[in-house]
């Protein structure tokens, strides 16, 4: 407020100050806005069902996350996957779907890395994830896709299975077509001799 007024009362006598001042804020709040971006990957992740898969994310620039809040979640921020604050582990609001089964990988914190490993994926694990990461009042996140393969019912393009079905009953029908002309050649072979005989 008392910006806006001397920014008011400066433009009265002359623009340049109030424009200083504009210019001022407006850079200062870019560069408090521009202090760093989450980045994880654009192509989903894919896990195996029953193993463990981990999910990147990493700051840009690159610089030590280690005193950062750090919240992995799923649809809602209440939907805690993990949490680490105040340089450690947070397990009181986490989801009971993944309690034991989360570790935020702390080697690469200092590095600006904030990857969470997931043990013993779930086909419920499956969608999306953020990767939410603060510092003070600043904070930036990242969304990224998780997918789930079942190594004994992998998943099929249903583009693939229409020209497999169509392959299938196409070599069924040759077989059949094939199978008959040998019958009625050998029926007629046979009709043929009973003939000569009588």
């Amino acid at each position: 407020m008392k910006v806006l007024s001397f920014c008011h009362s400066s433009r009265a006598s002359s623009p340049l100050p109030g424009f200083i001042v504009f210019f001022l804020t407006s850079y200062v709040h870019k560069m408090e806005s521009a202090k760093f971006t989450v980045i994880g990957p654009r192509d989903p992740v894919t896990a195996i069902l029953g193993q463990e898969t981990v999910l990147p994310c990493h700051l840009s620039p690159r610089m030590s996350a280690a005193n950062m809040e750090v919240r992995w979640f799923r649809s809602a921020v209440s939907t805690i996957v993990h949490l680490y604050r105040d340089g450690k582990d947070q397990y009181e609001g986490q989801v009971p779907e993944y309690r034991g089964r989360t570790e935020l990988l702390k080697a690469g914190l200092t590095d600006g890395n904030v990857h969470l490993r997931i043990l013993n994926i779930r086909p419920s694990d499956e969608g999306q994830y953020h990767c939410f990461v603060q510092d003070g009042t600043f904070y930036e996140e990242a969304v990224l896709e998780l997918r789930v393969a079942d190594p004994f019912f992998p998943r099929v393009n249903p583009w693939m299975v229409v020209p497999s079905v169509t392959l299938v009953v196409l070599f069924v029908f040759i077989g059949l077509t094939v199978s008959l002309f040998k019958m009625k050649g050998k029926y007629q072979r046979e009709r043929y001799t009973v003939k000569i005989l009588f």
